[in-house]
């Protein structure tokens, strides 16, 4: 089906037609130089309002396909039921904000009073009731088109024309909503692969939170049945949404392995998107891994170039030996907690105290 969504409120700006007159004419600049619009309401008296229309139109967007430039989407007759109740719980939040705010008014315009000084016009505001009818937000249905089953009294030639032109809309509608999914799944991979594959960047909690978001979207959003696309979720949500942000953030080997794994996702989906159409950017090429604190074997292998073992040991006149422990913890024969590379270093860092 398709669905619109209208939204309006109260503007809290203002052109004054007097102050604009009054700085083109100091300016001697042309009548359509500009205009000087100004705030006839503090900032923070629609604030809440105006979050919770971004929650609205996010969640309109996120469930929905752009179906026409007039400002029609599809919706998917899975969602239905899940977004009419979405939006009568928007309404129920809408109203009280909107109510709390008229409640306000006589104080927001007060406080503007002062910060406008000689710009301050009481007619700049309607009454209450006029404000509050500004305030609506509401969503229209309507079926999604048929071309088999268009009624109009029209000649045969022009319905034929008319239906096959419908039919053609309707196809490159699903075509644009298949590549729209494809992008709605690129784009929070990419963030993934490009967040975890920088070993010094910070692991945000959306970096997992979104991929997983998404592809638990997917099912009810796939309304051309691609197979395709419902294989890749299936690899993603096995991949990539089983992992913690706390084990992300404290270990570099499964990092690096996620980040990998988001890449090697990102590539194959490349060959499913349409003409023209691509992830948000080409795979990541990742920083190679710092290896592990390697074997005291190792260690000394990699070390020949310094050529330690030909270093004559500095003079340690100024150590102090140390007495053994009373408790004899130290004494001969205990190993020492100091692992045996670290022990080769011991001289070298004595001598600088």
């Amino acid at each position: 089906m398709l669905v619109s969504l209208s939204y309006s409120k109260f503007s809290p700006k203002k052109t004054d037609k007097q102050v604009t007159r009054q700085v083109i004419k100091e300016h001697e600049a042309a009548e359509n130089a500009g205009k000087f619009v100004k705030q006839i309401l503090p900032e923070e008296a629609l604030e809440a309002i105006k979050k919770l229309e971004g929650e609205i139109r996010k969640y309109y967007y996120a469930t929905t396909f752009a179906w026409t430039d007039e400002g029609a989407r599809i919706l998917p007759s899975d969602l239905y039921m899940e977004f009419t109740d979405k939006m009568r719980g928007f309404t129920r939040k809408f109203d009280p904000l909107v109510d709390a705010f008229i409640e306000k008014l006589d104080d927001y315009i007060e406080a503007q009073r002062e910060s406008l000084k000689g710009m301050f016009k009481l007619d700049d505001y309607p009454s209450k009731d006029e404000i509050r009818g500004k305030f609506n937000f509401k969503t229209s249905f309507l079926p999604f088109p048929n071309g088999a089953d268009f009624r109009v009294d029209i000649a045969d030639q022009e319905m034929a024309a008319l239906k096959v032109r419908i039919e053609s809309d309707i196809e490159q509608a699903q075509t644009n909503a298949r590549n729209d999914l494809w992008q709605r799944l690129a784009v929070p991979l990419q963030t993934m692969a490009k967040s975890l594959g920088n070993p010094d960047g910070k692991v945000y909690t959306t970096v997992v939170g979104n991929v997983i978001e998404i592809v638990d979207q997917i099912p009810a959003l796939n309304i051309t049945g691609d197979q395709n696309l419902e294989r890749i979720r299936a690899q993603v949500k096995a991949d990539l949404c089983h992992v913690s942000v706390k084990s992300l953030r404290k270990n570099p080997s499964q990092r690096r392995d996620i980040a990998q794994k988001a890449n090697d996702i990102l590539a194959t989906m490349a060959g499913y998107l349409g003409a023209g159409a691509s992830p948000s950017a080409a795979p990541l090429e990742l920083p190679p891994l710092e290896p592990e604190p390697p074997d005291e074997e190792i260690l000394l292998q990699e070390r020949d170039d310094v050529a330690l073992e030909a270093l004559p040991a500095p003079p340690l006149t100024n150590i102090v030996p140390m007495p053994a422990a009373a408790n004899g913890n130290m004494g001969v024969g205990k190993t020492s907690a100091v692992p045996a590379w670290r022990r080769r270093f011991i001289p070298a860092t004595a001598s600088l105290l």
